[in-house]
């Protein structure tokens, strides 16, 4: 029914939970989940962060094209079953009808990867990207699927579709407290990595979620794992500090929870700060060198470590062309100087191209600024074309000798420069268009071709 197989045991839910944004929660949930699959486990990352949904931005080089339209996503799946339960006015239903409501299966998104042995990573984005998704979001009742429409029954078969097939099921939470909160903290986890930077606010607002998921909702044995996020060892007094609050807040807890040694706890699951990545969504796993024991990527191998209580602890190692190829893909390169000009001509366009190009060394914007008459397209004429046959005469262009050397003479047509002199668009032409002036031929043929006569 779901499309994928069964597994005896069922799979861990880990939820990646932030009391406030900005931690690096959705970051280090990616890296977790390559770490893991690369170790040969079948692993579904599901983005539930419905307001802000971001974790496919570090999964898009390995997605189909249009998986993100495509696609429906967890705001989909909800929808189209209160839909469905509100069609049927009122009838009773029973279990086995909203477990099929539940299917999964068109929802996920396998990345393309060849993971050693059985590995695989599996994405359940949000909900389709569209202009629906923000109204369908905002208008979204969840007490009234809760309370009317079996809201709780669903999410327990959602739970179920998630474990079938799948050792390790990462959640990316919605930080806060709300109801989508909730149900990523209470409702699916098994393991609860509750995410925090070194600041009172975020300390004590995490603090304050554990303590709700231990006292409240005791009977379900969550193991609650407290992890400092965006750590600056940049002032040592002041981490010092900031560590000890941690210790002193979380110590007790951990004490309680089971396969944690608290002694040793803390220097296995600090994610430092590193400046690298706050320019793009890049996976540690590919641009960390392995074995760097201060790399982001050592921090998320032994957080990975912790979380699966040891079964998976490194990253299984890759080529280096496998690694440069997505770096040359995901690394945002510095964009062309907007005020290069790349001028391209036929062999008969020279004269103009070298005009143009002049031009341009001297100004930003050449078809922006009034362009004064000395200024306008020379006619041409070089050392081959004597000042005779010039159309204009040679004191107002540049290529022209000057006066002094070569004046002004009579063409071969046998007028000299006709006065007035007249301009079309900017346009040189002479009137003296005699068969026998070279250059009065020219300036017909270009004055055809560019401008009209």
């Amino acid at each position: 029914m779901t499309g994928v197989l069964p597994s005896p045991d069922g799979g861990k839910i880990v939820t990646f939970y932030s009391y406030k944004g900005g931690t690096g929660r959705t970051m280090t949930l990616a890296n977790t989940a390559w770490i893991t699959a690369s170790q040969g486990k079948r692993v579904l990352v599901v983005d539930w962060d419905l307001e802000a949904p971001g974790l496919d931005r570090f999964l898009s080089p390995f997605l189909e094209p249009n998986a993100l339209r495509d696609r429906p996503g967890v705001l989909d799946l909800i929808n189209d079953y209160m839909l469905k339960v509100e069609s049927l006015h009122g009838a009773q239903v029973d279990e086995g009808w909203i477990t099929e409501q539940a299917d999964i299966a068109k929802a996920v998104s396998p990345l393309q990867w060849n993971f050693p042995g059985e590995g695989r990573l599996d994405y359940v984005s949000a909900g389709r990207q569209d202009r629906n998704y923000s109204s369908i979001f905002s208008q979204f009742n969840w007490n009234r699927f809760y309370e009317e429409q079996y809201g709780g029954q669903f999410l327990d078969a959602l739970c179920v579709q998630f474990r079938r097939g799948y050792d390790y099921v990462l959640v990316d939470s919605r930080t806060g407290l709300s109801d989508i909160s909730d149900i990523c903290t209470i409702h699916f986890p098994d393991v609860l990595v509750n995410c925090f930077t070194h600041n009172d606010q975020s300390i004590e607002g995490a603090a304050a979620v554990a303590r709700r998921v231990e006292d409240t909702y005791r009977d379900r044995r969550i193991r609650i794992l407290p992890v400092p996020m965006r750590v600056e060892d940049s002032e040592a007094d002041r981490l010092e500090a900031a560590r000890a609050k941690v210790r002193r807040t979380f110590d007790q807890l951990l004490a309680r929870t089971p396969h944690v040694d608290p002694r040793g706890y803390w220097g296995k699951v600090e994610v430092p700060y590193k400046p690298t990545y706050a320019y793009e969504e890049i996976l540690a796993t590919f641009r960390d060198e392995p074995e760097t024991p201060a790399s982001l990527l050592a921090a998320c191998e032994r957080l990975t470590s912790v979380i699966t209580e040891g079964e998976v602890s490194r990253l299984a190692p890759m080529t280096d062309e496998e690694r440069q190829s997505y770096l040359k893909a995901v690394v945002r390169r510095r964009p062309p100087d907007p005020t290069h000009v790349f001028l391209s001509h036929v062999p008969e366009d020279r004269m103009w191209a070298d005009w143009i190009g002049r031009l341009s060394a001297t100004r930003a914007s050449p078809s922006a600024t009034p362009v004064p008459r000395t200024d306008r397209p020379p006619v041409p004429c070089s050392a081959t074309t004597p000042t005779a046959t010039c159309a204009v005469p040679p004191a107002r262009w540049p290529c022209c000798p000057p006066p002094t050397r070569n004046p002004p003479r009579p063409g071969r047509c046998g007028r000299r420069w006709p006065r007035p002199t007249r301009w079309d668009r900017g346009a040189p032409w002479c009137r003296s268009r005699s068969a026998t002036c070279g250059w009065g031929t020219r300036s017909r043929t270009a004055s055809r071709s560019i401008w009209p006569t």
